[in-house]
């Protein structure tokens, strides 16, 4: 049917002049087209209660996975983080994404309750050439706060399938070591984008790469909280 009502639940038809205020035409079909282009999808507000109570949750998953307790580095319960945000006073958008207004959402419970959330930090590896070890080293502590694990030749397994090269060639052979070098190193997921721009573009065609090795470092004897 092309029948247009002004209040569907009372089954109040709207009437030519209405159309014509709001449309611009009394044509029905071309009103439908307008609609079913243009129009917002009424819900209901049981449907509509449905959809926020889902989107806080996936909010509050999210925050789950990448916030951890900042003293003891273990991962909060969605209970926890759930009953933080409504003692905020946080509001669910039904508009934005969950990820989005989950960012928001550690932002506001790292600066309201910076005692018990912090952004869980990744875990990295830097392959580089020997000779660039120490500057790159520099370069993750000054500009990415970084905490260095490890810094030195990679694993004995990606060693030994190096072919032996005989000690004359002594180009080759430095190739070869200068491959072999590797930093493990701790930050926070903020800067990523710097640390991808320094593999990528600083470092580009030097033997530069960027690993991630964990998504989110907890403490030791790590649970929920």
């Amino acid at each position: 049917t092309d029948t247009i009502f002004t209040n569907v639940s009372k089954a109040v038809i709207a009437k030519d002049k209405d159309l014509q205020k709001a449309f611009g035409t009394v044509d029905r079909a071309e009103i439908c087209k307008k609609i079913l282009k243009s129009g917002e999808m009424q819900v209901s507000e049981k449907e509509r209660e449905v959809h926020m109570e889902s989107l806080f949750r996936d909010i509050v998953q999210i925050v789950v996975d990448r916030c951890v307790h900042p003293q003891t580095g273990r991962q909060l319960t969605a209970y926890t983080v759930e009953n933080s945000l409504k003692s905020l006073g946080w509001s669910v958008n039904p508009e934005h994404s969950a990820k989005k207004q989950a960012l928001k959402a550690i932002e506001v419970l790292e600066t309201k309750m910076p005692e018990s959330f912090a952004r869980a930090k990744m875990r990295l590896r830097m392959a580089c050439p020997e000779k660039l070890r120490e500057e790159i080293k520099k370069h993750l502590i000054d500009t990415c706060s970084a905490k260095i694990e490890s810094s030195g030749e990679q694993a004995a397994a990606d060693t030994e399938q190096v072919p032996q090269i005989k000690q004359s060639d002594e180009s080759s052979q430095a190739s070869v070591q200068a491959r072999a070098c590797a930093i493990v190193f701790v930050c926070d997921p903020c800067h990523y984008r710097e640390l991808d721009r320094l593999a990528t573009v600083v470092y580009s065609g030097q033997g530069v790469s960027l690993q991630v090795l964990t998504q989110v470092v907890l403490g030791e004897g790590s649970g929920e909280i």
